[in-house]
């Protein structure tokens, strides 16, 4: 938690967007997948436009696969 990251995307639209990891959880299973960390980021823009923000989040906050995340810092 803390932690400095960006988001590992070989799109140009989402190279380079930072972020602060501000909670990390494992998620033992769900419809897609199983056993992988899952972290609720704040962005420094919107992620995802806002009719796909979802889960009571602000257009800046999404849980994302732990994997997919480079730690800066």
């Amino acid at each position: 938690m803390g932690h400095l990251v960006e988001y590992k995307d070989p799109l140009p639209d989402h190279q380079s967007l930072l972020g602060i990891v501000i909670h990390v959880a494992e998620v033992d299973s769900n419809v897609y997948e199983r056993g992988y960390l899952e972290a609720e980021v704040v962005w420094t823009k919107k992620r995802w436009s806002e009719k796909n923000a979802g889960k009571g989040l602000s257009l800046f906050e999404t849980f994302e696969d732990a994997s997919r995340l480079k730690i800066l810092s």
